[in-house]
């Protein structure tokens, strides 16, 4: 279907009560990942213009998404996809497992594929995940 944008009008703050409503709750979201990420690595605060903050924030946006239930009982994803969202819960900043898919033939028989990484977020259209890594994001098949 067509979808037409609709504008509020000029400091009509009563007709953005909703969307003043859904950018609180995101934000709190944030400050209490943002809390725990911060306790449970032991590291000092996260700073708003840190690496680890910029994935931070789509972290947030992409867990309010999938599994923040509305008022009619399904989330943002089950609207759009229709089905509810089968991935695996991760935390922001968990260590993780992953599969490092590599050539077969430059890999040595007693070589381990599994290596560890930092979990930073899903991709949106597919299983996969980016992985914070020494040598850098690795795009692997989710956890």
């Amino acid at each position: 279907g067509e979808t037409v944008p609709i504008e509020s009008p000029v400091r009509a703050s009563q007709s953005n009560g909703m969307m003043k409503s859904a950018i609180g709750i995101w934000q709190g979201h944030l400050r209490t990942i943002k809390h725990y990420t911060e306790e449970k690595s032991k590291k000092k605060r996260i700073e708003v213009d840190s690496v680890l903050y910029f994935w931070l924030v789509p972290f947030c946006s992409d867990f309010m998404h999938k599994f923040r239930v509305g008022s009619d009982g399904r989330t943002a994803y089950e609207k759009i996809t229709e089905h509810k969202c089968k991935n695996i819960i991760v935390g922001f900043g968990e260590s993780i497992d992953y599969i490092l898919e590599t050539d077969k033939g430059s890999m040595h028989k007693a070589d381990s594929r599994v290596h560890q990484g930092i979990f930073l977020e899903y991709v949106w259209r597919s299983t996969e995940c980016l992985v914070g890594t020494r040598e850098g994001i690795q795009k692997k098949v989710a956890p």
